[in-house]
Formats: C-alpha cells, structure tokens, sequence
C-alpha cells in the first residue's frame, strides 16, 4: 500500500512518495491463533480527525473466547510509534477463520504522515477451557528489530493510559 493518501479537499499527503507501507505479522507457533497474511493499518482521514485502520485475517486452530491482537506503528525513519492494541471477546471453535476490523484514533498529523511500517502479533488468548496463553514477545521483537534497528519489549506494550 502506498504512503501517500487522500485527505480530501484536494489535498493528498505524501503525494510525492514512491514509498509503500510495510506490513509484518508474526504468527507464534505456541498459541492457536494466526495470520492468513500479512496484515496492518492504512492512514485515513475519517470526519476530520486520522484514522488508522486495519483488516486481518485470522484462523483459530483451537476453540477459543477471546484473543488480543497488537500493532506496533514505525515511522519512515526507523523511529517506534505507540503500540495499537485491539482485544476481540468473540467465540470461535476449531478451524474457524474471520475477518477483523479495527480503528484507532491518530492525533498527531506528524505520527499519520510519517507512518510507514508495522508488526501485528497475537498478544494473549483465552482458550474455551478458560486458559490463557501469552505470546512469546521475542518473535515480534525480532521484527520489529529488523525494521528498526531497535526496541525493547516494552514497546511492544501499549502504553499506560494518560493521567488527567
């Protein structure tokens, strides 16, 4: 997908780029939750605000009651943005596949423009025993290593939400 998109009015951002986004998602062996293919969020500017939105493909080869899904943005130049989160409560027996849709609010108009890659993993899943099973992080780390050159796995943890 290309960096550069429409904002309306005549007014396209990064219009002058070749570059397309990078999409990267890490599917752990260990849980029971992956990726059909590549997915990750696209820039939009949706009733005056930014929008970063996302269409995965999953497939659960176990029952399960609900999963977390985690995207962490990275800047044209390398530089790590705040994990996106997503937790799906939903049922889904053995063998089932679904498309997933999420948005999230962006505010800076710096952090849409300069958006150019991501790594999407399968954070934790509650299995329809009740269990819950966590990603092992060093596999979306590796990613997100390659593409930076950096990280730590704290930035693959979103970020405490703000104090009023």
């Amino acid at each position: 997908m290309a960096m550069a998109f429409d904002i309306g009015y005549g007014i396209k951002v990064n219009e002058f780029s070749t570059l397309r986004r990078q999409w990267v998602a890490v599917n752990d062996p260990a849980l029971p939750i992956s990726f059909k293919e590549p997915c990750g969020p696209r820039v939009s500017y949706v009733e005056r605000r930014y929008r970063y939105i996302s269409i995965c493909q999953i497939t659960a080869s176990q029952a399960v009651t609900a999963f977390e899904l985690r995207t962490v943005p990275i800047s044209v130049l390398g530089d790590i943005e705040t994990t996106l989160t997503a937790t799906e409560v939903r049922d889904l027996a053995a063998g089932a596949s679904v498309s997933l849709q999420h948005q999230w609010n962006e505010y800076s108009d710096n952090d849409a423009s300069n958006f150019h890659s991501s790594v999407t993993f399968v954070a934790a899943v509650r299995l329809s025993d009740g269990r819950i099973l966590k990603s092992d992080l060093k596999m979306a780390l590796a990613e997100v290593r390659r593409l930076t050159g950096a990280g730590t796995e704290d930035d693959l943890r979103p970020a405490p939400p703000r104090q009023p």
